[in-house]
Parts: C-alpha cells; sequence; structure tokens
C-alpha cells in the first residue's frame, strides 16, 4: 500500500524511502528509520553522488568515537555498568560518558538493568547493560575496524 511521504512525495512505506528522501523536513521522518539521523549525524540527499553516501554511512555511529567507545566497553561487560565505571574504563568524565550512554539509550543499543551500584559519593549509580541490537552495533564496529 503506497504510503505518501509528506516532505518529498515519495512513498514512505518503501523500507530503503529515508535513503532517498530529500525533504529537508525529511529529518525528522528519517530518525524513525535511523536512529543516527536524530542526533544530527551527516546525512545524503539521493541527489548526491555515491561519494556522499558512502562518506555519510561512514560517519554514522563511528563518527562519535566516545559513543563507540562506550559501547565496546558495555559490549565487554556481560554484568553492565555504571557510567562510573564507563568513565573510568574509558578515561573520560563521567558527565561526558554518561551524554554518550544516553544517546545508545535512545537508540536502543544499551538498557537500564534496573539494578544500581554505589558511584565514588555513595549515591545508587544505575547500571547499564547492552542489548541484542547494540551487540549487532557492537559486532560491526569490531568486524569493520571502526573501534
Amino acid at each position: 500500500m503506497w504510503n505518501g511521504c509528506l516532505f518529498c512525495g515519495g512513498d514512505a512505506s518503501e523500507p530503503d524511502h529515508w535513503q532517498r528522501c530529500d525533504g529537508r523536513q525529511g529529518q525528522a521522518e528519517a530518525a524513525a528509520f535511523d536512529p543516527r539521523l536524530a542526533f544530527g549525524e551527516p546525512t545524503a540527499r539521493h541527489t548526491d553522488p555515491p561519494t556522499s553516501h558512502q562518506a555519510a554511512e561512514y560517519a554514522g555511529v563511528r563518527a562519535s568515537t566516545n559513543r563507540g567507545r562506550a559501547l565496546l566497553e558495555l559490549a565487554s561487560a556481560p554484568q553492565g555498568l555504571t557510567d562510573f565505571e564507563l568513565a573510568e574504563r574509558t578515561g573520560l568524565q563521567q558527565t561526558s560518558i554518561g551524554v554518550r550512554r544516553g544517546e545508545l539509550l535512545k537508540w536502543g543499543l544499551v538498557e537500564n538493568t534496573g539494578l544500581t551500584r554505589p558511584a565514588p559519593s555513595g549515591a545508587a549509580a544505575a547500571v547499564w547493560r547492552i542489548t541484542v541490537s547494540g551487540i549487532a552495533v557492537a559486532t560491526s564496529l569490531l568486524r569493520d575496524g571502526a573501534a
């Protein structure tokens, strides 16, 4: 069944529509299909040359080294990690890595375990773990040598 795109007039029900939608407002529609777009990651219009598409694809999740680092650390920790533990493992500030972990959460690549562990202050800190989708992305990062 045809589902007209409000932004470009194309068929929004096609699986690859978000890759071809050239409407400027199409970023919102595209974000529903590819979460990388919700964070202003590089994209290419369907009218752009192949090199632009290759560059945008490369820049996806891999564009943020710290998001990738957070994801890979969580992949290596089946017991999960707090943001403080992530900070210790990556050498980044807890607030910085927490923002990156929050983006991964929005993408469905990590989840809250419902458990807590003591933060350095003694307060309870949420424990986060990688999801099945996150494992797939982490595996892709490692396979592609982007980590």
